[in-house]
């Protein structure tokens, strides 16, 4: 009796073992796929979506688009963006 408790102990084990290792490899995938936003540090992107979507409503409405970027101080940029 004790040696099956001991072998589902040992299961139970090798069951967190494998799940947290997928979890970190899971992680690590995750964080290499994410896109390098460094250069946005230094410039200006030349357009995002938003920018595109902003466009076509202005052309949709027969408005002129214009494009004004400011940089802004990181204390001004809501903590909810």
């Amino acid at each position: 009796m004790a040696a099956r408790r001991r072998k589902g102990f040992s299961r139970v084990l090798r069951l967190l073992f494998l799940s947290g290792f997928a979890v970190c490899a899971a992680s690590v995938v995750y964080l290499l796929w994410l896109p390098d936003v460094a250069p946005l540090r230094k410039s200006n992107p030349k357009t995002t979506c938003y920018i595109e979507l902003r466009r076509a409503q202005a052309e949709k409405a027969g408005k002129k688009f214009q494009l004004r970027m400011a940089w802004l101080p990181w204390g001004l940029i809501s903590e909810h963006l």
